[in-house]
This record gives structure tokens, sequence and C-alpha cells, in this order.
């Protein structure tokens, strides 16, 4: 696990996620998860990273990060959907979007632009 944003004013909770570097993990994504947890993709250069939610049975926040790690687009995707970003981004990062995870509260404050914090 790896925290992606620690608790701040803005933000009074913390996430941590799994980090997906290999080219499975990145493919196979939350596809048939039944223990939904964040997941973190790292590319190795700015790219364009659509999101399928084929197989992904509940609603997930995609933030889609600069190499900077500032918000450059996000959405709340719902199962069988399908979104391509406009920009290019080095991280993506998938919330699922469910009851008792903070995920409500987050949703409302995230912005393009905003600066996330972490390693990787």
């Amino acid at each position: 696990m790896h925290i992606i944003m620690k608790k701040t004013k803005i933000f009074p909770f913390g996430i941590e996620a799994k980090i997906c570097k290999p080219l499975f993990s990145k493919a196979k994504g939350m596809m048939f998860s039944l223990k939904p947890e964040p997941l973190l993709f790292v590319f190795n250069n700015e790219k364009y990273a659509p999101i399928h939610m084929f197989f992904v049975f509940f609603p997930l926040i995609i933030i889609w990060l600069s190499k900077e790690k500032r918000i450059v687009d996000f959405r709340i995707l719902k199962p069988f959907s399908f979104y391509n970003p406009k920009i290019k981004s080095k991280y993506v990062i998938e919330i699922p979007f469910i009851d008792g995870n903070n995920s409500k509260k987050l949703a409302r404050r995230l912005r393009t632009g905003m600066q996330l914090k972490f390693r990787g």
C-alpha cells in the first residue's frame, strides 16, 4: 500500500492505494474485484489513459494526474462505462465510490489543478 493523500484540513482523511506498474495489473484494474481497494497506476511517461469499466460492478472515482501530480481530470464512472480523457497523465488513481470510505466527501473536494503529494 502507498499513501496518496495524507490527512489535511482540506482532506480530513487519508487514502492508501495499491501501486499498479506492471502492464497486467494496469489492464486488470478493478475488473472482477470482490474487495475493492484504491489503485494507483504509474506510467513511464505522460499519455492518454482511457478507462473502461467493463466487469467492474461498482462506481469509481477516477483521478488523472500530471507528472507534477496535479489533477488534470476526474470523473465518477459507473459500471460498464468508458471515458477517454482529453489530457495526458502520468498517474491515474481509482477509488471505489462506496458508502463508508469517505469517497463522497473526496469527490466533492476534488478540483482540477489541485496537487496531490505522494511518492511514486
